[in-house]
């Protein structure tokens, strides 16, 4: 026998209680009447039942966040020339071509226009970096260095 009041529970955008270590709505009902309506609105009877919709949504979220960056590849690799982009556009590219790509196998025309997007990206991204940061200045600057602490040693005779 079911007895009343009794409180009902629903994953929510809000969740006002924790409920067994969840963020969950609660509800409380006085009759059956009552349940039945809250449960043709969503609300769950026992909490494993929205502990199952709440784990579920979590899944669906996760999925829903992967398959909006695999909608559109080709709108990605012509961002990725675009020089415009702002440093955070820049980046959600690539990782949303860099996603892509991990997930592509041989053969599939997509693979070489992704590769060279990101290439592009990268030489840009290089192009970008302060003068100290290039390869090209760091090897002079390690030359340098190394030539002075030559001298150096062979003024204290440790050469």
């Amino acid at each position: 026998m079911i007895e009343f009041p009794k409180m009902l529970y629903r994953p929510g955008a809000a969740p006002n209680q924790e409920v067994g270590g969840l963020m969950l709505d609660t509800l409380q009902v006085g009759s059956l009447s009552e349940e039945a309506q809250a449960v043709r609105q969503g609300w769950y009877a026992t909490l494993a039942e929205a502990t199952e919709q709440l784990k579920k949504n979590e899944r669906r979220k996760g999925l829903n966040t992967r398959s909006e960056l695999t909608v559109d590849v080709e709108a990605s690799i012509n961002k990725a020339y675009d020089s415009n982009l702002s440093v955070a556009e820049q980046k959600a590219v690539r990782e949303h071509l860099v996603y892509v790509l991990t997930k592509l196998r041989e053969p599939n025309t997509t693979i070489a226009p992704i590769k060279a997007a990101l290439i592009v990206m990268d030489s840009r991204l290089s192009a970008a970096l302060p003068w100290f940061q290039h390869p090209f200045w760091v090897v002079v600057l390690a030359v340098i260095g190394s030539v002075i602490a030559a001298g150096i040693a062979k003024k204290l005779g440790w050469v």
